[in-house]
């Protein structure tokens, strides 16, 4: 997407809802920047610049891919999955924020049954198996963990997560994509 041409959030929940429709038959949850919106502000977190799912340990994203292409997307890794609009054109490999350009994107991390506080660091395991349970989200009903789980995580990652901050290169984006 070239700057001033899209609705970055809308954008991202158009590319959740394709996602989540194909991980529906998997074991996931809706995780971090995006569990944050849906839970603290009943939409799409107008600070983030991703979407975030959590899968199991070993996932497998073979039988999902034909699924994936078939709403226009791609699975790929790059240290984690990740999943993004699939394009015809070759660009060289930027960041998404980088010289005017972003392209909308889901970051997957395998870590289910648990959550990491920090998904770079394994040692923030919360050591609670998660309990899923459905939410409502727009249009779509999607997999988040109960309620007892989220404040505990999102206190550990976030502090008082309540409050919206945004920091660093998602400034940018959000500067830069509405």
């Amino acid at each position: 997407y070239e700057e001033g041409t899209l609705n970055r959030t809308e954008a991202l929940y158009q590319q959740l809802k394709k996602v989540t429709s194909v991980l529906n038959k998997t074991n996931y949850i809706i995780g971090y920047g995006t569990l944050l919106g849906i839970i603290r502000d009943g939409a799409m977190n107008a600070n983030e610049v991703d979407n975030d799912i959590i899968v199991d340990k070993n996932f497998d994203p073979a039988p999902y891919k034909e699924a994936l292409f078939k709403r226009g997307l791609v699975i790929f890794k790059s240290g984690i999955y990740r999943i993004c609009d699939y394009s015809p054109v070759q660009r060289a490999n930027k960041p998404p924020w980088a010289s005017g350009y972003y392209s909308t994107y889901t970051d997957i991390y395998n870590q289910l049954p648990f959550v990491l506080v920090d998904p770079g660091k394994t040692y923030t395991i919360i050591r609670k198996n998660v309990h899923i349970v459905k939410r409502k989200f727009r249009e779509i009903l999607v997999n988040v963990p109960d309620d007892t789980l989220i404040d505990e995580w999102f206190r550990k990652r976030y502090g008082n997560w309540k409050v919206p901050l945004i920091k660093g290169w998602k400034k940018n984006v959000k500067s830069l994509f509405n």
